[in-house]
């Protein structure tokens, strides 16, 4: 199923709000990182999984300019923090790259979601609906597990 910009950001950000409070937080770190391109794998070592997956949400598939000072006012301090605003400037200063869209990495969070949900009996129907599968495509990762 290709990447659905809309979902995938509830997606991200539903993960973002539900990390640090599940018990598999290790799990789904390793999940989501190894699944990663490699430079988004660079930005979450410079500026943290949170604020990568946040610019990931907001901008995947686009191209981003890196200022090459601190502005205070600059969108991107608003949207990663200051000081993940503050790091990117500092190591990607006045670059200009293209943050991935994380299809393989959003997928591979997504299934997990689906698994845990059917794991509490929630129905095929119902999950198929929720994260935009069908049925069939529902039982497939389903089995997969």
């Amino acid at each position: 199923m290709p990447c659905q910009n809309k979902k995938d950001n509830e997606l991200i950000h539903r993960t973002i709000n539900v990390i640090p409070k599940r018990s598999i937080y290790f799990f789904l770190i390793k999940m989501i990182t190894e699944s990663l391109p490699e430079t988004v794998k660079e930005m979450v070592e410079i500026i943290g999984l949170t604020s990568a997956l946040a610019l990931v949400a907001l901008r995947g598939g686009e191209q981003l300019a890196i200022p090459k000072k601190c502005n205070p006012n600059h969108w991107l301090q608003e949207a990663i923090g200051v000081d993940a605003f503050n790091k990117m400037v500092k190591y990607y200063s006045g670059e200009t790259f293209e943050i991935p869209r994380c299809c393989k990495a959003i997928r591979a969070v997504t299934h997990h979601h689906i698994i845990e949900e059917s794991e509490q009996g929630v129905s095929s129907a119902l999950l198929a609906r929720r994260h935009g599968y069908t049925q069939r495509g529902i039982r497939k990762i389903i089995n997969s597990n």
